[in-house]
């Protein structure tokens, strides 16, 4: 990200191009971003209104802005560079904006700063996310487990993540957080704790490996988008346990199949053993009509290790345990104290022709996936079945019918996380190479 150089006159230049609207929307809580479309329409999107058109902005008045955000991060703008990314000299607000020959006409989007918290008591009260979510989110804090924070554009993740970390703060106030951005956007009211920001020649990469001699107790990442995600995963799994970051995906499993291709970008080697070593919960968070929720917690299992499992001639990579049998004892306590249900899913009867064979007996569980007190899933249905008492779903013609239409079976019933793990399960999912049996 491009130097911020902040100074009176750019200033008021800058408030005189956005002009007297934009400017009181900048200071306006409850915005949450500004968006200027080449056709010089403006639309503001307000927490609980959602977007609405806001008038309009000359090309002359747009490009304008452009420049002098440009300026003021000390960089160039014209036909060869036409776009600008950084943070605004005004509250260091983020800004993306657009010149020809990318867009038609200049186009620009802001992205308010939040200027306060919100805790995770509020995402419960505002029916965000439920009461046993954000139990198993302080569990998981407590415990010193890493969590990934997925969801698209706008749905909210930098938020959800600043509540997070409060939470992180109130549970652990002595614990030294290394905190890195490309744009300033996190915020942190902990005694002990580091902001570094990427620049033109240092990047996410570079600042975790900075970081790891900078003697974090966790690791804050506001966006992992590249490669750097990696050296992001390793430094996790390397004893700096508890920390967070955010990711774009739609839901919790494309989470970890973003990772698995950001990994492959500073590697060539499957980096599913390091991945699963390293993330222990992902919270899906998503924008629908109706306002924003948490749609999933899930928590990733750890149970017995095999490296491949084979059926019928396809080959599925496991994804082995780490070994720590004290991160395992952290994980299950978390679990244990949050008291939420558990569900795991399964990648077993992946497809109809092996249920109808039924050769995926029941031969003790690898690593798995747990969902937390979620709502269903489109495009999958699980049934759970005592391995003590019954035979393996796959034989059940009746049963794997219903599930493969989306339907429950009889004998789906939620796992507690204090009962014995002697279940078995199935998943529907037309592709999912992260879940096992």
């Amino acid at each position: 990200m491009n130097q911020l150089r902040s100074h009176p006159r750019l200033v008021r230049k800058l408030q005189e191009a956005l002009g007297d609207q934009l400017c009181v929307a900048l200071d306006d809580s409850t915005v949450v971003e500004i968006m200027l479309n080449p056709d010089g329409k403006l639309f503001i999107e307000r927490l609980g209104h959602g977007v609405a058109p806001a008038g309009e902005m000359s090309s002359a008045a747009a490009e304008m802005v452009i420049g002098t955000v440009a300026h003021a991060l000390q960089s160039e703008v014209d036909t060869e560079q036409p776009i600008v990314s950084g943070e605004l000299p005004i509250g260091g607000h983020r800004f993306e904006g657009l010149l020809p020959p990318v867009v038609s006409k200049p186009a620009f989007t802001i992205r308010r700063r939040a200027s306060r918290l919100i805790p995770l008591e509020d995402y419960v009260r505002s029916g965000v996310m439920s009461k046993q979510q954000a139990l198993t989110i302080r569990s998981a804090i407590s415990s010193r487990l890493n969590i990934i924070i997925s969801g698209g554009s706008g749905s909210g993740k930098t938020t959800l993540a600043n509540a997070v970390i409060n939470e992180i703060v109130k549970s652990a106030p002595d614990d030294r957080l290394v905190i890195l951005e490309d744009t300033a956007e996190i915020q942190c009211t902990a005694d002990n704790a580091v902001l570094l920001h990427t620049s033109d020649t240092v990047d996410m990469a570079r600042l975790l490996k900075s970081t790891m001699r900078l003697r974090p107790d966790r690791i804050v990442v506001g966006e992992v988008r590249d490669g750097a995600a990696l050296t992001l995963l390793k430094a996790w799994n390397t004893g700096h346990t508890g920390g967070v970051a955010t990711i774009h995906s739609n839901t919790a499993m494309s989470a970890l199949r973003r990772l698995e291709q950001l990994t492959a970008e500073a590697s060539q080697q499957p980096m599913q053993e390091v991945i699963g070593e390293a993330v222990d919960l992902i919270i899906s968070i998503e924008r629908t009509a109706r306002g924003r929720r948490v749609r999933d917690v899930i928590q990733i299992g750890q149970r017995d290790r095999s490296p491949i499992d084979r059926h019928a001639g396809a080959d599925f990579d496991m994804l082995p345990g780490n070994g720590d049998d004290r991160l395992d004892e952290r994980r299950d306590a978390a679990w244990a104290r949050s008291g939420a249900e558990i569900t795991t899913l399964s990648r077993r009867h992946h497809h109809r022709s092996l249920r109808r064979a039924n050769e995926d007996k029941v031969s003790g569980s690898s690593r798995a996936i747990e969902r937390h007190d979620t709502p269903e899933a489109e495009g999958f249905a699980r049934c759970q079945v005592d391995a003590e008492t019954a035979d393996d779903c796959g034989s059940n013609t009746a049963a794997n019918d219903g599930c493969h239409q989306g339907q429950e079976h009889d004998c789906m019933r939620p796992w507690s996380a204090s009962r014995p793990k002697r279940k078995h399960g199935c998943l529907h999912l037309s592709e999912s190479p992260w879940l096992f049996v």
